[in-house]
């Protein structure tokens, strides 16, 4: 086979989401002859001083990540042939526990939802910790 263009076979998600303090691994795997080369950059600054490239460059491993980290990332393939790129979204969030817990009482003891015993509160931790409730319907 001949020579051709890089592309990306597999990569990490659209989005990702991380809780602070954990490690995120964003993997970027690509087919290409010559053998492309992977390189990454975050959107809006810097990729993180911590951060270190496995697998030959094709996975990014982001150690003990924090708010700060969160942003949009893309890891590039590139060779003689040509390129592609991938972009997907880092978002850490932080845990409050005990905050939503006592939102979630604090919702589950209002008029409304006990009359209404099928709704489901669901909460989603996003960026800054910042809880956001949501009801859904459960049949």
């Amino acid at each position: 086979m001949g020579e051709y263009e890089p592309k990306i076979e597999a990569h990490f998600p659209q989005t990702v989401l991380a809780a602070k303090g954990v490690t995120v691994r964003l993997e970027c795997f690509a087919l290409g002859n010559p053998v492309p080369t992977i390189t990454w950059r975050k959107m809006s600054g810097n990729i993180p001083k911590k951060a270190r490239l496995r697998k030959s460059q094709a996975v990014l491993e982001i150690p003990n990540i924090q708010l700060e980290d969160s942003g949009s990332y893309e890891c590039k393939a590139e060779n003689t042939r040509g390129g592609t790129a991938f972009r997907g979204h880092l978002q850490v969030y932080s845990e409050y526990r005990s905050v939503s817990e006592k939102l979630c009482n604090q919702i589950i003891k209002t008029e409304s939802l006990q009359t209404f015993d099928f709704f489901k509160v669901q909460f989603s931790l996003l960026t800054k910790g910042i809880i956001h409730p949501k009801i859904t319907n459960t049949p």
